[in-house]
This record gives C-alpha cells, structure tokens and sequence, in this order.
C-alpha cells in the first residue's frame, strides 16, 4: 500500500495495516470468488467479509438457515451452506462511567477550584453580594433580637417532602433593584459567530460561593422558632 490504515477491531485494539493481498481465490464449492485482503492479528476468523464485498458479489447472508445467497450476473443464484456459522461480535460493558472528571489536565492542576464538597465559608475576594437599600430605608424589623429578621414558612414540594422558604417580600420593597437589561437572544448569537472551542462550568452550589458583604449581613436575617440566623453567604 502507498498508505497506511488505522483500523479498530471489536476488541477496542487499533492495528496499522500498510499491505492488501490482492484477488485472493475465495471458493464456494465449485464456485470461485475473489477478494482482496488485509491482514489482520486476529486468529478467531480465517476471514471477514465486509459489507462492500457483499453487495459487489451479489451476497445474502440467510442467518436461520447458515447459508449465504450468491446471484450471478446472468441472474443465475446459487446457495453456498456450511454446517457452522461464526458470528463477529463482542460485549460491551454500557454500565461503566463515562471518562472522569478528575481526570481532566485542569481539574487536577487547580484541585482546589472543584472540591467534592464546600471546605466552608469562601474566602474574600473582590465579587461580593450586597443588598443596597433605597435611600432614608429603616429597618423592617425591631430590635432586640434583629432590625432586619424575616419570618419562614414551609412549602410542599412533589416528592412530599417541605422546603424552607424565607419571606423576603419586606425587603424587598426597600431594595435597589438591579436594572441591568437581560441581553437579547440576537445579540448573544451573533457573540458565537466563528466560535469553535465552548466551554461550560457547574459551580457546585455556586451561590454559597459568593460572600455577603459584612455590611449586608444582618439584612439576610430570618427568624424561627429556635432562634434568628443570617447568612454568611448568598442564599438565592
């Protein structure tokens, strides 16, 4: 061969084929074929037809009965039958988990970026959550448990189980809303133009990485039957 072949075999090994045997004299009883071949290292088969060798002979392969259907060019059909039948095949194992994580060239080096589990509070940086109130804001609450303590209530989830739910509701008519404008669909798409490397991120938990500032801490109180807590971190 001028080339070589990278052909990957049911075993999941890969083999570099660089000769053919050319018209090899394949017999059928009193019948002659020809193919041409190519060495593989596997000894469970003398040979294995392909699908292009098939159709150019005019084959049927008939499974029940283990024969194979030759049809000559002058419509002339002949059956060859051989009392076994070998079939190539192998297991696989779809069970088994796709390539891990840990894996990863970048995952390894910055380790200490994707933990299994939050290690605790997130250090300082300079990304912080905070709740600016509209100007001349008094505390929604009284002193002396809390100036900003927001009642809880539980809602039914589908499983049946209960999620804790914080009204929030009086703080938030005091808050500053973010009018930053939601980015159109349009413009996003045309940012993606002659894109062709993505990349995607899951932070774990990703709004208990984001720090309240300390000044905003107390605003994110809420209060129940066992006591008055606020939030170290975001809690949306």
């Amino acid at each position: 061969l001028n080339y070589t072949l990278s052909i990957s075999t049911p075993m999941r090994s890969l083999v570099v084929i660089d000769r053919e045997y050319q018209h090899c004299p394949l017999q059928f009883d009193d019948k002659i074929r020809s193919a041409n071949l190519f060495p593989l290292d596997m000894y469970d088969f003398d040979i294995i037809m392909g699908r292009d060798w098939l159709i150019n002979h005019r084959a049927t392969i008939v499974i029940h009965t283990k024969s194979v259907i030759f049809v000559d060019l002058d419509k002339l059909e002949f059956v060859y039958q051989d009392s076994q039948l070998g079939l190539l095949a192998f297991l696989m194992d779809t069970s088994s988990d796709g390539p891990s994580l840990e894996t990863h060239p970048i995952v390894r080096e910055f380790s200490n970026v994707f933990p299994e589990e939050l290690p605790g509070i997130p250090p300082e940086c300079k990304v912080e959550f905070g709740i600016k109130l509209i100007l001349g804001t008094q505390p929604i609450s009284k002193a002396p448990v809390s100036s900003w303590g927001a009642p809880v209530l539980f809602v039914k989830k589908k499983d049946g189980s209960m999620r804790l739910c914080i009204d929030y509701r009086d703080l938030n008519r005091v808050t500053i809303k973010n009018r930053y404008p939601l980015p159109r669909i349009d413009d996003l798409f045309d940012q993606l133009q002659d894109a062709k490397f993505f990349s995607k991120i899951d932070l774990k938990s990703g709004y208990h990485q984001l720090r309240v500032k300390e000044q905003d801490v107390p605003k994110t109180a809420f209060r129940t039957r066992y006591g008055h807590y606020e939030f170290l971190t975001s809690s949306l």
